[in-house]
């Protein structure tokens, strides 16, 4: 037998990122059933609070480079943005199978880096997670990300420092979650990045709920026909969404994936006073600017391709 559905309950009490979505028109009234019975089944005892340290310092951008570039790529990157702190540690084991890495913690006042270098082969996974959740309980994040509709790339291991897990939202994207034995303590962030994700128009519905359903975030903004200059494509549009949650703001571009070089190969969005300054100070310390300053969606932009092959964009206007 059929479920059948009163859409006046659904909007006021299933899901309240459904409700977002309509208040912005992302979904239909008559989508919304189809969403609804799709949506995993969330067991209200594992909230987003219960899960995540809130504060955009924890959110670390994972950047895996070579032996002979971690060094110049750290060293890169606290020029152009500055440097809060930071700590290396050297012939680290940082998967659950045999390997050898370096690993190089930073904080800036943009945002927060993991950098790891492997001396020995890259086991599975490893490489493709861009971003990393600082949890309070590995066990309850992972149920949390697969109530949410996330699959489990790498299950829970425990490394020198706390225990991990990568997972792969629906829709796309790899996050590593990680818990350290021993709380952290960061100063929070002057200007909150922005993870840039790519997705394909079938798919952006998929990803956007599921990363609010963990995050507990909400849609701060949508552009529904974003100028497409600043992704290599003068005289189109494209959709572009902006979630906010606790751990940061993620930047949903929504594209035909027929992008020229360089866009949609960079990570994340780091805001800056002057982008033309930041662009110099990253060419000083040995990156490249593989863009020129773009005004487009109401402010300037440019990717940087720092050293070990780690690309970024640069924007001097947040989305508050």
């Amino acid at each position: 037998m059929r479920r059948r559905f009163n859409i006046q309950m659904i909007i006021e009490n299933l899901n309240p990122i459904v409700r977002n979505f309509l208040a912005f028109g992302v979904i239909s009234i008559a989508s919304t059933m189809t969403f609804a019975q799709n949506l995993p089944t969330v067991n209200t005892s594992i909230s987003a609070n219960d899960v995540l340290y809130p504060g955009e310092q924890y959110t670390a951008t994972h950047v895996y480079t070579t032996p002979d570039k971690i060094d110049a790529l750290a060293t890169s990157l606290q020029a152009t943005f500055g440097s809060t702190g930071g700590f290396s540690l050297d012939n680290y084991q940082i998967t659950p199978t045999p390997s050898s890495a370096k690993a190089t913690v930073l904080t800036t006042p943009v945002g927060s880096f993991s950098l790891f270098a492997f001396h020995s082969p890259v086991p599975f996974a490893f490489g493709e997670d861009r971003i990393g959740y600082y949890v309070k309980d590995i066990d309850a994040a992972v149920k949390k990300a697969l109530q949410s509709g996330a699959s489990v790339v790498v299950s829970k291991f425990t490394d020198p420092i706390g225990s991990d897990a990568i997972v792969r939202w629906p829709g796309g994207g790899v996050t590593q979650l990680y818990h350290t034995n021993d709380p952290r303590s960061e100063a929070p962030l002057i200007t909150i990045p922005e993870q840039r994700v790519y997705v394909s128009s079938d798919n952006v519905t998929a990803y956007i709920l599921g990363y609010l359903q963990f995050t507990g975030g909400q849609i701060i903004k949508v552009l529904s026909a974003a100028d497409g200059r600043d992704i290599g494509q003068p005289g189109k549009t494209y959709q572009r969404f902006y979630l906010k949650s606790s751990v940061g703001v993620v930047d949903v571009l929504v594209t035909n994936g027929q992008l020229p070089f360089p866009y949609g190969k960079e990570h994340d969005g780091f805001q800056v006073p002057d982008v033309l300054a930041a662009v110099q100070r990253a060419v000083t310390s040995g990156a490249t600017a593989l863009t020129d300053a773009i005004y487009a969606n109401g402010r300037t932009s440019a990717i940087i391709e720092f050293p070990g092959g780690f690309v970024a964009e640069v924007h001097d206007k947040g989305v508050f």
